[in-house]
């Protein structure tokens, strides 16, 4: 009877596990790939506020930080630009949103100032970003405006 008991326990603990993780998970290598080119954690990456997809990305060349409002974007919006350093392709990403879609952060972590259009490399392959950005978008909706009344 105890070894009956030991795996219902068992099999109601795999079967009840959340699904979420594994979509949070896939969301984090996501966002992760768009702004390093790889899906392995990075410490410069990290996501603020799941709900509204806030992400705050460290840039030491220029000794800031940026924060990222991804539901923000426009993926009707997207434009890809690409550059040849020899004959190696490089990417840009233009992106769009009726408010800030980034703002640059002060070393207190204060706002210094947002744009409602943004450019950014995609470091990695382009064909993967656009995998990646098209889960981002898919995943961050823009919450739904308050009626007037």
């Amino acid at each position: 009877m105890k070894a009956f008991a030991s795996a219902a326990t068992l099999l109601a603990s795999i079967v009840l596990q959340p699904p979420a993780f594994a979509e949070t998970d896939k969301l984090q290598q996501a966002i992760t790939y768009v702004f390093t080119g790889s899906i392995a954690p990075q410490s410069r990456v990290a996501i603020v506020d799941r709900k509204p997809c806030v992400v705050i990305v460290s840039e030491p060349e220029n000794n800031r930080a940026v924060r990222y409002h991804l539901s923000r974007f426009k993926p009707d919006w997207f434009r890809f630009e690409t550059r040849y350093v020899g004959r190696t392709p490089t990417y840009q990403l233009y992106v769009e949103g009726d408010e800030d879609v980034v703002e640059f952060l002060d070393t207190d972590m204060t706002v210094s100032h947002g744009h409602r259009t943004a450019r950014f490399a995609l470091p990695g392959d382009i064909d993967q970003s656009k995998r990646a950005l098209q889960l981002i978008a898919d995943e961050c909706k823009p919450d739904k405006p308050k009626p007037l009344f």
